[in-house]
């Protein structure tokens, strides 16, 4: 073979290498760009999601049940003509003070949960 030939085979390795790590190079990048793009539409079909749940929890706060409910539990309010009972008595009493620790039960709990082998014994008794 000639010097020329050999330039030339030399030369035409050279550029077919050269495109061949071109080409590798912008079909990696399509595959990230591929992959982020999978990702965004997941996030967008979550969102839409979240959106959809929010729009129909706004719809139903809206409604007369909703803010009745709220009136009538967190305020306390009752509708003209009805009549609210209270009942008093030791049922009522004793089933709230049992929940209700006093400030001393309540120190003995809070020492009794900071300490460290009170919490193994819980685990296996």
């Amino acid at each position: 073979m000639s010097k020329v030939t050999k330039f030339k085979y030399m030369l035409g390795t050279l550029i077919l290498f050269i495109v061949s790590i071109s080409l590798i190079k912008s079909s990696f990048q399509v595959f990230k760009s591929k992959n982020r793009l999978d990702v965004i539409k997941r996030e967008v079909a979550e969102l839409e999601m979240e959106k959809e749940q929010l729009e129909q929890d706004i719809k139903y706060k809206q409604t007369e049940e909703y803010i009745e409910e709220k009136a009538r539990n967190n305020l306390n309010l009752v509708k003209p003509g009805e009549k609210v009972y209270v009942v008093v008595g030791e049922d009522v009493k004793s089933s709230s003070s049992s929940n209700v620790l006093s400030g001393s039960d309540e120190r003995e709990e809070k020492n009794k949960k900071d300490e460290n082998w009170y919490s193994w014994y819980k685990l296996f008794f």
